[in-house]
């Protein structure tokens, strides 16, 4: 379960603050899938950067009773610079893969993103399509 209470983010902009959301509050269940679709600029992008503890809200708080993944908290948020494996390589050892077991787990991610020898270049030269397939 994921629980969004009374979450509120915002940026600076020329005229002021502009609010992403305001009071948001909210129930993911858990096991359940969930999509999140809007238009550009709707707050998808920051709603997940929230959920991964990568930016914080202005106030309100996420809650939850589980951990959430990486690669679900910063789908838009790999490093650049880096190539798909090494980014691949540096989620499994975060969740204490190494050797062969990370080895596997590289060769799955590779085969299942089907993005041919770009694995192995810097992910800045991916469309969003192929980030969200190693995502």
């Amino acid at each position: 379960m994921i629980e969004l209470q009374s979450l509120t983010k915002s940026y600076p902009s020329r005229h002021g603050r502009r609010y992403v959301f305001r009071d948001l509050s909210f129930t993911f269940p858990a096991g359940a899938n969930i999509g999140l679709i809007g238009r550009n600029g709707a707050g998808k992008s920051t709603l997940l950067r929230l959920l991964g503890g990568i930016d914080h809200p202005d106030s309100g708080a996420v809650v939850t009773d589980a951990s959430i993944s990486w690669p679900v908290g910063l789908a838009g948020g790999f490093a650049l610079n880096l190539t798909a494996r090494e980014n691949v390589e540096f989620v499994c050892r975060i969740h204490g893969a190494w050797g062969p077991r990370l080895r596997e787990k590289v060769r799955f991610v590779r085969e299942f993103a089907d993005i041919g020898d770009y694995f192995e270049l810097p992910m800045r030269s991916f469309s969003s399509g192929m980030r969200s397939r190693v995502a």
